[in-house]
């Protein structure tokens, strides 16, 4: 007959039946509550239009400043061509 060999930790039969116990109240997703699934759920996609709205947030602030950046410009442009074109109308 072979000896039989003992996984290691499981020397004692309390500390067996502990972690047995232990496995058999730990709940897995099969036995998960509903309600915790959908709150999870809820939260992951909470977090997710949060994310999209936070990008949205930059990309739209950005814009309002590329749109201003953008004004100033063509008014400058505009007084300066104003005053370019009349310093030339006064020469000839």
């Amino acid at each position: 007959m072979q000896a039989q060999r003992q996984q290691p930790g499981f020397e004692s039969p309390i500390l067996r039946q502990t972690l047995e116990r232990q496995t058999l109240e730990r709940p897995n997703a099969r036995t998960a509550n509903p309600y915790t699934v959908r709150m999870i759920a809820f939260i992951i996609l909470l977090l997710v239009v949060w994310a999209v709205l936070a990008i949205l947030g930059f990309v739209i602030k950005g814009l309002f400043w590329l749109a201003i950046i953008g004004i100033l410009l063509f008014i400058i442009t505009g007084i300066i061509g104003f005053i370019r074109r009349n310093v030339r109308g006064n020469r000839s």
